[in-house]
């Protein structure tokens, strides 16, 4: 499946900025094989935490300016000047020089030729290197492991240090699980989704409702993010009375409905 332009700014807002949504799909075409964040289950936790530390995909150079990290031995900010010098930087927000000292050793065992970001970190806020950098910070606390259990709060602590915007990261999981599973996003596609999966149909998500995307995006075949913007067909229209999932099989249909008596609610 294709993540488009319009379905990203449908989770995160529309003020996302066009720059960071072609850099950031086109650098996932590149490069979430290679770490193993292909898989559906893993890229709707990526996304969702890239999203909001980059404030919504609005930019990839933190607002404040970096005087609250001055002396910072815990970041390596051991220099007058380093708190603004190593401000966050890329979609995930590297901050620090200790951290960017370690992302260029990192990137150099990928290629030799790339640049210091301990001497240059405003480059870390261009493509690729925004992305590379919140890849390296990604893989190198493993946390794919906590998004093969779903486990939206321990990626959240492990990248923020506490659960600031847990709210946002929590909405946007939603929203990009709707938008691999070809889902409308919102609350009338979770209601779907509900339907689908036997599930109280509330279009509120909740942790019974998270499981169950989880197990859905593992089902999936691995998706392809493209550039390519193509026109999205819309379903047939049903009557202002149709009842939910009206637009799927007779057997679907059954399925879902046998599924409301032995799913626990």
């Amino acid at each position: 499946m294709n993540l488009k332009s319009d379905q990203i700014r449908k989770v995160v807002g529309m003020s996302a900025s066009q720059r960071i949504i072609d850099g950031m799909k086109s650098n996932m075409c590149e490069y979430a094989a290679e770490f193993e964040l292909d898989r559906p289950e893993r890229a709707v936790h990526f996304l969702a935490q890239i999203a909001h530390e980059s404030a919504h995909f609005r930019t990839t150079v933190e607002y404040a300016s970096g005087l609250a990290y001055e002396g910072r031995k815990d970041l390596g900010n051991i220099f007058h000047g380093d708190g603004q010098k190593f401000r966050g930087r890329g979609l995930i927000q590297l901050t620090g020089r200790s951290n960017a000292k370690d992302f260029t050793r990192w990137m150099r065992r990928r290629d030799s030729g790339c640049p210091d970001f301990e001497s240059n970190p405003e480059i870390i806020a261009d493509f690729p290197w925004a992305f590379l950098a919140s890849i390296y910070y990604w893989s190198s606390r493993d946390l794919n492991k906590f998004a093969d259990t779903n486990n939206i709060e321990r990626i959240t602590r492990t990248i923020n240090g506490g659960l600031n915007g847990y709210a946002d990261r929590l909405r946007y999981y939603d929203g990009f699980a709707l938008a691999y599973l070809g889902y409308e996003i919102g609350p009338s596609g979770i209601r779907q989704f509900q339907f689908d999966r036997g599930l109280q149909t509330d279009g509120i998500s909740g942790p019974q409702t998270r499981d169950s995307f989880h197990s859905a995006l593992k089902a999936l075949t691995i998706p392809s993010l493209t550039m390519a913007e193509n026109p999205v067909v819309p379903p047939p229209k049903l009557p202002s009375n149709a009842p939910p999932g009206a637009h799927y099989s007779f057997w679907i249909r059954l399925a879902a409905l046998f599924g409301r008596f032995f799913y626990r609610r």
